[in-house]
């Protein structure tokens, strides 16, 4: 079933090299339940509310491995799995992983997770999506710190997303 949810919010480089843009496309792994999109559209919705200058068009759709500038591929992993593609134990302290990250990537996200922790971790991961790094230091409070220290978008994240931006 493809079910097609725009939300206007995030960006599209010209090339690969090019900083990351306003517009992006979240695909949320087929898998996903109806709690786990409810988290996304929370962790999408918070980013937007801080940077109304993204557009975010998000559907319920498998990526088939052609994944476009500008494309977020979400997918729920046991924390096993999440571990193992980093090389790490299986009992690994990381809820999820961008791959590909500055201009869109594949989220891999704890599938155990829920609540308010899931709709953090969701929208850290999308923070590197859309091309932010760790530039936030332990202690500060901020959503891009590891670990997380809040499960919502901060002033500072916002100043950080725009730092990566022309």
């Amino acid at each position: 079933m493809r079910a097609a949810f725009f939300l206007l919010f995030v960006g599209l480089p010209a090339c690969a090299a090019a900083p990351p843009g306003l517009t992006y496309r979240v695909h949320a792994g087929p898998e996903m339940t109806a709690n786990q999109i409810s988290a996304l559209t929370a962790a999408l919705e918070d980013w937007h509310a801080h940077v109304s200058d993204l557009e975010i068009y998000r559907d319920v759709a498998d990526c088939d491995g052609s994944r476009g500038i500008g494309d977020v591929c979400i997918h729920m992993w046991s924390r096993a799995q999440i571990c193992a593609d980093e090389g790490l134990p299986p009992d690994c302290p990381n809820d999820g992983r961008t791959v590909a990250s500055a201009d869109g990537g594949d989220i891999r996200i704890d599938a155990a997770l829920d609540g308010d922790v899931l709709q953090g971790v969701l929208a850290h991961e999308l923070g590197h999506a859309f091309g932010i790094d760790w530039h936030a230091p332990s202690g500060s409070g901020q959503l891009m710190t590891k670990p997380l220290e809040t499960n919502h978008v901060t002033p500072a994240d916002v100043k950080d997303f725009w730092k990566v931006r022309p």
